[in-house]
């Protein structure tokens, strides 16, 4: 026995809520909020990771980790490093009373934070955690005080960090876009399967 098609009943498709499209506004805007802090916790990390110091003169480094570490140059951001500053003789000197190696860094690494700009001059490579001594001087003259920063893996945090202020919105734009449109293909769907009287 079958049921002939005027005795069918049409159970109406129910359509979502225009509470999907709110969720949908606050997800993009969640991921705005999250740019915001990943640049923002970029930035302090990088700052406070940056150890400093005035030359010429001696300052003692105390280095967290063993491994490779880049010494900056810093001046203020918007004008030019003093071409005489290129003088000035920098040694590093390991706990053990070693005067370390130091080499040109591969390519140019610049940075801006805080009105300074930082350039990178030199690397050298540390065998075990522990302080270290840096002299810097004008062999037999004098020249223009300079500040010296030293940092490791400044480069891979700071595109770390990037790669985050980029992929946060980018996600979450992308969430909130997909509910969007779910949620208006759903609804039409409804308005069209809603049987009229």
């Amino acid at each position: 026995m079958t049921a002939s098609p005027e005795n069918v009943a049409v159970t109406p498709r129910k359509a979502p809520g225009r509470k999907w499209y709110l969720l949908a506004g606050l997800l993009a805007l969640a991921g705005l909020l999250g740019a915001g802090f990943a640049l923002w916790q970029t930035i302090t990390t990088i700052d406070d990771d940056l150890q400093r110091a005035d030359f010429p003169g001696q300052t003692e480094f105390v280095l967290a980790e063993p491994g490779t570490y880049t010494i900056f140059v810093e001046y203020p951001a918007g004008t030019g490093l003093d071409p005489a500053v290129g003088a000035l003789a920098v040694e590093v000197i390991s706990s053990q009373g070693d005067s370390l190696d130091l080499n040109n860094p591969n390519g140019t690494f610049t940075y801006t934070l805080g009105g300074r700009t930082g350039e990178a001059v030199l690397v050298f490579d540390v065998e075990e955690a522990g302080p270290v001594l840096m002299i810097g001087d004008y062999p037999g003259e004098s020249g223009p005080g300079v500040t010296l920063a030293v940092s490791q893996g400044l480069g891979g945090r700071l595109f770390a960090g990037i790669g985050a202020v980029i992929l946060i919105p980018l996600v979450t734009w992308m969430a909130a876009a997909a509910i969007v449109v779910v949620t208006f293909l759903r609804r039409r769907t409804a308005r069209s399967t809603t049987p009229r009287v």
